[in-house]
């Protein structure tokens, strides 16, 4: 069988994401090699000492040993200059794109040596994969390295989930280098059909021959190794869960209002939050002054490996997510893991998960829109037990066929080494 080694780009070591990945890494490669752009911190060193990895840390620092040659020739290059005609003007947010850009390629061309350095001392007889992990400046790396080596056995590959892949969400409407990014890599895959969709229509690929080989849905996926599954039993009292970081797009101020109007109802209801971040003192000082006292708990940062034991140990009845943007939440696909019904907004790929048969999916932020029908559907704990059975049951099953870690990241690799 052919020798392969593959070359992860992950951005960061430590993501929860990424890590759920590596068992698959080893599986199916021969030789693995991370490069990770987040620090050496006590969490990596855990996770390689755990999974015997071989990982390079690099940083903005290290460009004091690369040669300032290497930095004005890349920013002369074609392709750096045609991007700079065509997205940055000579205005505040032109130059805050012309900064983008420069971080773009200041990692490009730390990556890249590190990169080659890996390339250059395999033999021409292994096939060589670089995967990054997500369509951002690892993957501009990624299309960068297969231009470089073209005669090489190589093959390069992207996972595209969310930030990097909506312009819109991100804040200056912009991501640099996609034309560059799409013709450098072999294959891109996406975390959702909205995804998907999005960027075929957003880059005009739409009926283009063969792009079907180029880009791939592949749902990322969770695990459930006790096999818990949430217990059935008649309450007085509902448990909402989220997780999630404590920023604006992830909509905290929403689940407030979402259990204001609950509480409103004389639903008992008890909300936890997993997930620390730069608004959880807002998002306490509004909770305080809008819920019930005591009816609220702020778990912060809880290990991945605990999160479903928290959902059991609360007796946590649904998950809610009110997100302004998502891809598909892995949080989601862990509550529905258990069996615990999905209430969310319809944005991204979320439909791809949520149904009325799971759970409840709705259109608008405006939750005067959707109070009758949001209520009806959580009293539904209380008052009609047959049904929330039907939903938990169902919800099992959605994460079983589709969202499942083992099935689906065997499914990609295969993809990955057989396409």
């Amino acid at each position: 069988m052919e020798h392969n080694k593959v070359i992860v780009l992950p951005n960061d070591l430590t993501s929860s994401f990424f890590v759920n990945e590596v068992p698959y890494l080893k599986k199916f490669f021969d030789e693995i090699i991370i490069i990770s752009f987040r620090g050496n911190t006590k969490e990596a060193q855990d996770i390689i000492k755990k999974y015997d990895l071989e990982c390079i840390f690099i940083s903005l620092h290290d460009l004091r040993l690369i040669h300032l040659k290497k930095i004005i020739k890349w920013f002369f290059s074609f392709s750096v200059r045609q991007e700079i005609k065509e997205s940055v003007s000579l205005s505040k947010v032109g130059l805050q794109k012309l900064g983008y850009i420069f971080l773009y390629g200041l990692y490009n061309i730390l990556t890249i040596s590190q990169v080659k350095k890996q390339i250059d001392k395999t033999t021409l007889e292994t096939q060589i994969y670089i995967y990054s992990y997500w369509l951002s400046r690892t993957a501009y790396c990624a299309a960068s390295i297969k231009n470089i080596y073209p005669n090489r056995k190589l093959k390069a590959i992207s996972r595209a989930h969310r930030y990097d892949l909506y312009e819109e969400q991100n804040k200056l409407n912009y991501l640099p280098f996609r034309k560059n990014i799409v013709d450098g890599l072999d294959a891109i895959y996406f975390i959702s059909r909205d995804g998907y969709e999005y960027f075929q229509q957003k880059y005009g690929y739409i009926g283009i021959e063969n792009i079907h080989r180029k880009l791939y849905l592949s749902y990322l996926g969770t695990y459930n190794d006790s096999r818990w599954t949430k217990k059935m039993h008649s309450k007085k009292q509902v448990t909402i869960a989220s997780c999630s970081y404590m920023i604006d797009v992830k909509r905290l101020d929403l689940i407030i209002e979402f259990i204001y109007y609950l509480q409103l109802a004389n639903i008992n209801i008890t909300w936890i939050h997993i997930g620390m971040g730069p608004l959880f003192e807002k998002i306490k000082l509004q909770a305080s002054q809008c819920l019930v006292k005591d009816s609220f708990h702020f778990l912060g940062t809880v290990d991945n490996s605990l999160v479903l034991k928290k959902y059991i140990e609360y007796d946590v009845d649904f998950f809610v997510n009110l997100s302004d943007s998502e891809g598909i939440p892995v949080s989601i696909m862990e509550a529905m893991s258990l069996g615990i019904p999905v209430i969310a907004r319809n944005v991204g790929g979320n439909s791809e998960i949520v149904n009325s048969n799971n759970g409840y999916l709705f259109e608008s932020s405006d939750l005067k829109e959707n109070e009758k029908e949001i209520i009806k559907f959580v009293s539904s704990r209380i008052d009609n037990i047959e049904y929330y059975t039907q939903i938990s049951t169902s919800s099992k099953k959605t994460w079983e066929n589709k969202f499942s870690a083992r099935s689906n990241y065997n499914k990609f690799f295969e993809s990955v080494l057989h396409e």
